[in-house]
């Protein structure tokens, strides 16, 4: 079964990536529907010949240019079923249909992209995550500021030995890390007494918008991403050490959840570049409050310093 994304077998022929969805209608116009009228849908589809479906599930379009599968990409269920009904040779071809583009429709709704995933080969798993948006952006980059779709993801592939698999759960896993770390900071605070808990959680705060910030910027300009890894990352370190002095009362467990951060920061690497280099700077331990990594049982030989350090050598070595 050919699993190639039709899309890119049209750029081959040298068209553009935009003019391939030139016939897509504008997302902006399309209102969901009730879910009853996607499940009347249904039966019209299961009533049609095996080999009349496809057509009605991506050519039939209504009004406003949208077909059966835009509307469906509301609703998980109903479009996991729908695929289901079409013949296994012609799943991909719906998914990729360039009028429909039903990746763009999903990307951002989690469930929905699962139901999709649910539907396909580990192969042809591979194929839709491999996909690239008109603007050549990978979906990984578009996707990295949603923490349940990269779960989502990183679930439909844990199994697969796929060399592509593996890279991407490690690149996945590297900013779950960060935002975890983060998010292990913010549950402290909310631990402490109002005002401390308050400073705390401010700081998690801030490191979490810089973080999307930074993703949000790479998203929109890939080519500028060395320059923009240098100034997050030393934007986020003087952020994430700003707040030491007023917690020296706490520092026993201040310093393994700030040097906790900084070793997933590092992770970021990994992230960008798609390597698994990232593994001889940070344990790949759980992290929790009570158990911070490997950090939390040599914080008196391995101090603070010498981990920023370990940060810089890291980034400055793979940042091509």
């Amino acid at each position: 079964m050919n699993t190639e994304n039709p899309r890119n077998q049209q750029e081959k022929k040298n068209e553009s990536p935009v003019d391939v969805l030139t016939d897509c209608p504008s997302r902006k116009n399309i209102e969901p529907i009730r879910q009853e009228e996607v499940l009347n849908a249904i039966g019209n589809v299961s009533s049609t010949p095996r080999e009349g479906r496809l057509k009605v599930v991506v050519l039939e379009k209504d009004a406003k240019g949208f077909t059966l599968l835009h509307y469906a990409s509301f609703f998980p269920n109903e479009l996991k079923t729908i695929l289901e009904l079409l013949p296994e040779e012609q799943r991909m071809t719906a998914i990729f249909y360039p009028s429909v583009n039903l990746i763009d429709d999903v990307i951002d709704r989690p469930q929905s992209l699962k139901a999709v995933l649910d539907v396909c080969s580990e192969e042809q798993k591979i194929a839709v995550l491999k996909t690239k948006s008109p603007h050549l952006q990978s979906i990984l980059y578009r996707v990295a500021m949603n923490t349940e779709v990269l779960r989502v993801i990183q679930e439909s592939l844990n199994e697969s030995q796929h060399p592509f698999a593996v890279e991407l759960n490690d690149r996945i896993s590297s900013i779950l890390n960060l935002k975890l770390a983060i998010d292990l900071m913010r549950q402290y605070g909310k631990s402490l007494e109002a005002l401390k808990g308050a400073t705390v959680v401010t700081l998690a705060d801030g490191l979490e918008q810089q973080v999307n910030d930074f993703l949000q910027s790479i998203k929109t300009n890939p080519k500028e991403m060395k320059k923009r890894l240098e100034d997050f990352k030393r934007e986020f370190i003087v952020l994430l050490n700003s707040k030491n002095k007023e917690m020296q009362h706490h520092r026993a467990i201040w310093k393994p959840i700030v040097a906790n951060v900084l070793i997933a920061l590092s992770g970021i690497g990994l992230f960008l570049l798609g390597c698994r280099l990232a593994k001889q700077v940070y344990s790949q331990q759980p992290m929790t409050v009570n158990n911070c990594l490997f950090f939390a049982k040599t914080s008196s030989e391995i101090k603070q310093q010498q981990v920023q350090k370990r940060l810089d050598a890291f980034i400055t070595a793979n940042v091509v």
